[in-house]
Formats: structure tokens, C-alpha cells, sequence
């Protein structure tokens, strides 16, 4: 596979198969699948873009890439649950989802299958990379502000402190030490592995089109499910679900129109006021 530089703004796929060679000319001025209505509301977000390369490269997926990739979509669900649930670890979940999910499994898919290479998955993080940064802090500020004071106005009437079920997880308040480290971990690495795993890679390989889209959105906010079920009650679970799905959706939408750094900085903030939450609830902050 090979590619011409951004700055063309194309890209010349050849896939071959056996001695035949068929080229592919995508163009990166093709119509993102998120279209808006009226030029008022182009006008206002235009400063917010970062014009960059193709997004989306196509490859010849058969039923059985297809249905490995929906066993890919649902493993994080079964990391999360198979640590939480059966281990008692969150230990476990996180990195069992991190390690295989965002991390082995896709790079056996992409080395198996030969359907992509991981320059392209890759290459969004780092193009144009500081009108990314500078896009991105106000979205980090933003999201770690109205999820914190979420929490803050309704903790001890809708939200709970769960501090003791965390305890039963291996988070411990005395564990000041693995705390700090946890919180550094979720709020950098984690972000940066879900945004490549969900939409980047999944994006790429996966998310052809309207239906495909909802669903990787619907199983980002499933395994999210699995994290909450064990310290909520099923219908809190449920609508948290509902908004990670329109959280999967913005990042989405964040990274087709700004760019993939700038998703996984807002993806940061939201991480970092899971932190502040995790934290207050174990030292009554609040």
C-alpha cells in the first residue's frame, strides 16, 4: 500500500490478488458521512477544522474479517466483565482490555488480513498536530468541567459514593501511591488506546456506513455498561449507556471534522473527571 503525501490530498490504494493488481483512487474531498444543513452553521465551525488527509480507507471485507470484527467490537465488554465479574479485579478489566483489545487484537487483524497498514491508522494523530493541541484543550477544559459539576450537583442524591464496592475491586484510598499512577494512566494512556481502537481503527475497518457507526457506538457505551453494572442500579447503567452513546458519537464526529488528536484530548478531559470523581468519592471531597 502505498500513499502520496497530505499535502495532495490523495490516495492510491493497490490491493493485489495473485498475480492481478487493482489500483483504488479515493479522494480526500469526498463528503464526510456527518453532513450539516445551511451555511450559517458551516460558517461557525470552520475555524474549529482541520483539513488533513482521507479518513476512511476501503478494502475487500468478507463475511468472516466481518464477523471477526464484530468479536473485536464485543471483546471489551468481555474483559470488562470477565475482570470485574469473575476476578473482582479492575486491575484486570482495564488492562485486559487494553493489552488485547486495543492493542494485539488489532494489530493480528491488520497483519493477518493485510487490509491496511498502521501508518494510515496512525498518521491522524500526528498530522497538523498542534492546530490539533490548540483545538483540543478548550474541548479537554469543557468536557472534565461539566462532568465533574455533573457530578458534584447531584452526588448523594442521584449518584451514590460507591468508595466501599471499589475497595472489593482492588482500589484502595490507602493505595495513595497506585492511585496516582492510575489516575496518570487513565487520563493519558487510556484515551489514546480507545480513540485508536474505536475510532480509528474500527473506523477504518468497520465503520462503512450509517448502521455499522451506530453500532460501534452502541458497543463503546456496552462495555461501559459492564464497568458501571457492578456499583449501580440497572437503570442508572442504562441511561449512563444512552449518554455514552452520544459520547461516542461526538468523538466521532470530533474526529471527522477537527481530527483524531483532538478527539482523544476531549476523550482525556472526560477520563480525568472519572478520575476526580473516583478520587472524591474515596476522600469525601464531596
Amino acid at each position: 500500500m502505498t500513499h502520496d503525501s497530505p499535502s495532495e490530498r490523495q490516495l492510491i490504494i493497490t490491493v493485489e490478488d495473485g498475480s492481478a493488481a487493482e489500483q483504488r483512487l479515493l479522494d480526500a474531498d469526498s463528503e464526510p458521512s456527518f453532513h450539516c444543513d445551511g451555511n450559517l452553521l458551516k460558517r461557525a465551525v470552520q475555524p474549529f477544522l482541520v483539513e488533513r488527509p482521507v479518513s476512511t480507507v476501503k478494502y475487500e471485507r468478507t463475511r468472516s474479517t466481518t464477523a471477526v470484527l464484530v468479536l473485536m467490537l464485543l471483546s471489551p465488554s468481555f474483559f470488562v466483565w470477565f475482570g470485574l465479574g469473575v476476578l473482582r479485579s479492575a486491575v484486570f478489566a482495564m488492562f485486559g482490555f487494553h493489552i488485547f483489545s486495543c492493542v494485539v487484537f488489532p494489530l493480528l487483524f491488520i497483519r493477518v488480513t493485510n487490509s491496511i497498514e498502521l501508518s494510515v491508522l496512525l498518521e491522524p494523530f500526528v498530522y497538523k498536530w498542534r492546530e490539533q493541541v490548540k483545538r483540543g484543550l478548550p474541548l479537554f477544559v469543557g468536557f472534565a468541567g461539566c462532568l465533574f459539576g455533573f457530578y458534584a450537583i447531584l452526588s448523594g442524591r442521584v449518584i451514590d459514593n460507591v468508595a466501599s464496592k471499589m475497595e472489593t475491586f482492588g482500589l484502595h484510598a490507602y493505595y495513595k501511591g497506585i492511585l496516582v499512577f492510575f489516575l496518570l494512566y487513565f487520563t493519558i494512556v487510556n484515551p489514546l488506546l480507545e480513540e485508536f481502537f474505536w475510532r480509528s481503527f474500527l473506523h477504518h475497518c468497520f465503520g462503512r456506513n450509517e448502521r455499522e457507526r451506530v453500532f460501534v457506538s452502541c458497543a463503546y457505551a456496552l462495555y461501559h455498561f459492564f464497568v458501571l453494572y457492578w456499583f449501580y442500579p440497572t437503570w442508572e447503567c442504562m441511561i449512563a449507556v444512552l449518554a455514552l452513546c452520544a459520547a461516542g458519537r461526538m468523538f466521532l464526529v470530533i474526529t471527522e471534522h477537527v481530527g483524531l488528536l483532538t478527539a482523544t484530548i476531549a476523550h482525556s478531559g472526560a477520563d480525568f473527571a472519572v478520575m476526580l470523581i473516583l478520587f472524591s468519592m474515596l476522600f469525601d471531597w464531596i
